[in-house]
């Protein structure tokens, strides 16, 4: 059994008995036990190397290896790319009985490039719910691909995931690939600010996977944090340990403020 070694200690006592978790109370008057919340992401799908598609080599992970890290963390959610094409990107995903997800919705990023919505709903007596968005972008090779990854359609889709952190009216999490590196975050998140007024540093919080490939946007969420699992690469672990049923969106900002440590700011990984 792999030891769990976990990148915060926002949330320590999470992985406690349930005797001792301690209950909170959410904006709409319920107490239930502060639980909580993991989410297994993985990056594979096969890529052909035919297609006009860049392929990026990295570790090769099974299914296989999905479901056994799903399992030795408990996991609420499990996702991964079943089919990577040049038309679209396919979702494998699946909840503990619990959870229930409302049908995938698409929504666009850029001219060529989308993502998958959908929203989940613990069943509790507070309701707790998620969005939680998907992201894989394909990059295309130059001059080859509608899907070529320009500096122009990186920001388009950085200001489409600030758009819907923005305005989103529920705990809402952006999970995935998107193609930037930590430094492209940054100066979009700079010039978004300076393109709209708008300071996304105080509206999200990121997470990031050890190889900085896979990235965590989040907003109303508190305390969410990657387990680091000693796991491959293509692998990203995401705990919440938070009460989820709150104003949402209004609240994303006072939930950003009262984080402390590497959780206020964008430009520390953890």
């Amino acid at each position: 059994m792999r030891k769990r070694k976990e990148s915060s200690s926002q949330c320590s006592g999470a992985e406690d008995s349930a005797e001792s978790r301690t209950r909170k109370v959410s904006s709409s008057g319920g107490e239930h036990p502060a639980e909580t919340f993991t989410i297994v992401f993985a990056d594979i799908g096969e890529i052909d190397r035919r297609s006009p598609m860049v392929f990026v080599p990295r570790e090769h992970t099974l299914p296989s290896e999905v479901e056994e890290f799903a399992e030795e963390f408990d996991a609420d959610v499990t996702v991964h790319p079943s089919t990577l094409s040049v038309d679209d990107v396919e979702w494998n995903l699946k909840v503990k009985q619990n959870i229930t997800m409302s049908p995938f919705r698409k929504i666009q990023l850029g001219p060529c490039h989308t993502a998958q919505s959908t929203i989940l709903r613990r069943l509790t007596p507070c309701s707790d719910e998620l969005e939680l968005i998907l992201v894989r972008i394909l990059k295309g090779k130059v001059g080859l691909s509608r899907l070529y990854y320009s500096t122009l359609n990186r920001k388009l889709v950085a200001f489409a995931i600030f758009n819907l952190l923005q305005k989103a009216t529920r705990p809402t999490m952006i999970l995935g690939n998107p193609g930037f590196s930590l430094s492209q975050i940054a100066r979009m998140c700079s010039e978004y600010k300076d393109e709209t007024g708008q300071d996304m540093q105080r509206h999200m919080q990121v997470l990031l996977s050890r190889d900085q490939q896979l990235i965590c946007f989040h907003s109303g969420v508190d305390n969410a944090k990657r387990v680091d699992a000693s796991a491959p690469d293509r692998i990203f672990i995401v705990q919440l340990c938070s009460n989820s049923a709150h104003s949402g969106a209004t609240s994303s900002a006072s939930s950003s403020s009262s984080s402390s440590g590497s959780q206020e700011t964008l430009l520390k990984p953890y």
